[in-house]
């Protein structure tokens, strides 16, 4: 199901990333896309009591087009424009959507990987499972040619997954 899932989000930006949408071919009928690659991950978060002097994960970004979180207890915090962290809150029954550096690349820059962290919390185990969608092992990611134009310079480089 997370597998259909990430198919159907990496179908949607090129689309929305372009002047034109409706003259934009979604990702979602790319090959690559639909043979590509997803990898799970789980962290355990134990309690820490003093968690201002711990750190769950640096601050990063995903090596993905999309990623997908769920998280049992408020620890993930996203990084702003303006270098400001924020603390992503937990809602029951939802799902966590990042863009991953390989969506930056595909969108020509137009979407930015999310900087984020994990943080730990003083009194609760907290556990993330994140979902990581990409093309398939081995492919090159590079930018749609339909976002590389006069206006819209290739701006990013190929990048190999």
């Amino acid at each position: 199901m997370l597998a259909n899932c990430g198919s159907i989000l990496t179908a949607t930006p090129s689309s929305s990333a372009s002047d034109n949408p409706a003259s934009t071919p979604g990702l979602q009928g790319n090959e690559d896309i639909a043979k590509g690659s997803q990898v799970i991950a789980v962290n355990c978060y134990p309690a820490c009591p003093e968690p201002d002097l711990a750190l769950g994960l640096p601050p990063h970004t995903d090596y993905s087009l999309l990623s997908i979180i769920l998280q049992n207890h408020q620890g993930l915090q996203i990084m702003d424009r303006d270098e400001k962290w924020h603390s992503v809150p937990v809602i029951e029954g939802s799902l966590i959507v990042l863009v991953g550096d390989h969506m930056e690349v595909l969108s020509n820059g137009r979407y930015k990987g999310v900087v984020h962290r994990a943080t730990v919390n003083s009194e609760k185990k907290r556990i993330s499972i994140a979902s990581l969608h990409s093309l398939a092992l081995g492919k090159k990611v590079r930018p749609a040619p339909e976002l590389v134009d006069e206006q819209h310079i290739l701006s990013i480089n190929d990048s190999k997954n």
